[in-house]
């Protein structure tokens, strides 16, 4: 078995954006470690945001399948890095990194934006006549929720799996 550089010199290549949409097709996942303000203004649609910054190794190693081929889309030079973290995870199948992030504005017929909500705004929401479902997803203390109560890890990332697998199949 190759070292964590040997896998990375070898696996971590730019892809263009064409072969990266033909990867994601065939069942590769995509992953997207910019800021979440970055990701959420717009993104490739089918895409996993998971920042560099906080808990990255935690929340690629809960919500990535380690045996699916993975594409990097991240901040010019930071790629080897997103990498490199999920490496020593014992995810190193990486088959390379979004060769041009900006190629995606030329394509705006492959992206999606999420809203992202202030405090204020959630909690008018949620107080509202159709509240939507909200999980938070911070680690630590138990979270109360709309109705029940998210107080085991395990719980809660089975919750996030399967909220991914039903915008996969959407």
């Amino acid at each position: 078995r190759p070292t964590l550089d040997e896998a990375l010199a070898r696996e971590l290549q730019p892809v263009p954006l064409d072969s990266a949409l033909a990867l994601q097709e065939s069942g590769a996942q995509i992953l997207d470690t910019r800021e979440p303000g970055e990701f959420a203004a717009a993104h490739l649609a089918g895409t996993q945001n998971i920042g560099l910054g906080g808990q990255y190794a935690t929340w690629a190693g809960s919500i990535l399948d380690p045996k699916r081929p993975i594409v990097i889309i991240a901040e010019a030079g930071r790629e080897q890095e997103s990498a490199m973290r999920l490496g020593r995870i014992g995810f190193d199948n990486v088959v390379g990194f979004l060769a041009d992030v900006h190629a995606m504005e030329a394509r705006p017929d492959l992206q999606v934006t999420t809203e992202r909500l202030s405090p204020a705004v959630a909690a008018e929401r949620l107080h509202s006549s159709a509240p939507p479902v909200m999980v938070d997803v911070r680690i630590g203390e138990p979270v109360e929720t709309t109705g029940y109560t998210l107080d085991d890890r395990d719980e809660l990332i089975e919750v996030v799996r399967e909220g991914i697998e039903k915008l996969r199949r959407s």
